[in-house]
């Protein structure tokens, strides 16, 4: 509550409020996401270290490109958190 701090707010500003915040939250994790997947790569080998000179096995066709945005969307969600957390405490 950044501008409204002296008076109750109506249900108008409440949900300005929470957009706002959601805007935050939502552009941190796609920024997140963006840089992580500059990164994914390296953390999948970091990530497959202890199968040794094994290689995983994909099932479906597509599993290992999902791997990929998956190991990137969970790093965006880690490099995102401090801004999540701050917007919903503040």
């Amino acid at each position: 509550m950044t501008a409204y701090t002296d008076r109750e707010l109506t249900i108008m500003e409440h949900l300005s409020e929470l957009r706002d915040r959601l805007v935050w939250a939502v552009g941190a994790l796609v920024v997140g996401t963006a840089v992580a997947t500059i990164f994914a790569e390296d953390a999948l080998k970091l990530l497959t270290i202890p199968l040794g000179g094994n290689v995983p096995q994909a099932i479906a066709p597509t599993e290992s490109i999902m791997v990929y945005f998956r190991v990137a969307l969970i790093l965006g969600v880690t490099l995102a958190m401090p801004v999540i957390v701050y917007e919903i405490v503040k």
